[in-house]
């Protein structure tokens, strides 16, 4: 049963903390499939063992290949994109764990600080001539649990300016 349920997240967690900075690297590669499959490495690292990608001493230098990997090739995008959400799903499912009053969104938590840089390039990644291509694998729902993930009370505001903003781009209808 194990294989179908994938690897198991703690005998995972080492191998990533030790992969992370050799993956991280990697990214700025020049070859376009060793990127690709990089950040698709890295999207699988932020959705089965996200305590590894979420660590201080990780967080800031994937966060930064991540975003930087929007403007590249969409095959390398998309996968960037699709690990930029699932880390920010970890952040938030991290951020409200064991929280007794689930009433209230927390007011903010680890990705908070990153919010608008990141919405920013994600924002010129969808005026990309081709960002259409860059976005044709990720579904709307997808998308609004990336805005919902990275939008804690502190940056309610600037989330619904930016759905408004979404609503009106015709690669997002």
């Amino acid at each position: 049963m194990q294989i179908v349920e994938g690897p198991d997240p703690l005998t995972m967690k080492p191998l990533a903390e030790e992969a992370l900075p050799t993956l991280i690297a990697l990214m700025k590669d020049e070859s376009v499939v060793v990127r690709d499959t990089t950040a698709w490495a890295l999207g699988r690292i932020c959705e089965v063992v996200s305590e590894a990608a979420l660590a201080p001493n990780h967080l800031g230098p994937l966060l930064e290949a991540l975003v930087e990997a929007l403007q590249a090739e969409p095959r390398v995008a998309a996968n960037a994109c699709w690990a930029l959400s699932s880390l920010a799903e970890a952040a938030y499912e991290n951020a409200t764990e064991g929280r007794t009053d689930d009433s209230k969104e927390p007011e903010t938590y680890c990705l908070s600080g990153f919010f608008r840089p990141i919405v920013d390039k994600l924002l010129a990644t969808t005026d990309r001539q081709d960002g259409g291509q860059v976005l044709h694998n990720l579904k709307v729902v997808n998308r609004w649990c990336f805005i919902r993930c990275f939008s804690p009370i502190i940056n309610l505001f600037l989330s619904r300016q930016i759905c408004v903003l979404l609503l009106m781009k015709p690669s997002w209808k």
